[in-house]
């Protein structure tokens, strides 16, 4: 897919934001639990921060698969993986 150099850098500025540490990924994906509403800007800093998880070297299979990444429930860091809020450890 290729994207136009203003959605590039705002996904690359996201990126560099979110990767700044893990508590600050885990903090910026809960508040977007819950939130109905989807625009371009919004599908740019989710993809931004889907590559942060997958970066992040940590096990993020309760919310995310190969092609989806769920903003149903609440995370949790647990050691090197990150949960749902609620889950059993």
């Amino acid at each position: 897919m290729t994207r136009s150099p203003e959605r590039q850098q705002r996904i690359d500025e996201a990126y560099a934001r979110l990767t700044n540490s893990v508590d600050y990924l885990v903090a910026a994906f809960n508040r977007e639990v819950g939130n109905p509403g989807w625009v371009g800007a919004r599908a740019d800093y989710m993809h931004a921060m889907r590559l942060a998880f997958e970066a992040s070297g940590l096990d993020c299979s309760s919310f995310m698969t190969a092609s989806e990444m769920s903003l149903r429930q609440r995370i949790v860091r647990d050691g090197d993986r990150l949960v749902l809020v609620g889950e059993p450890g």
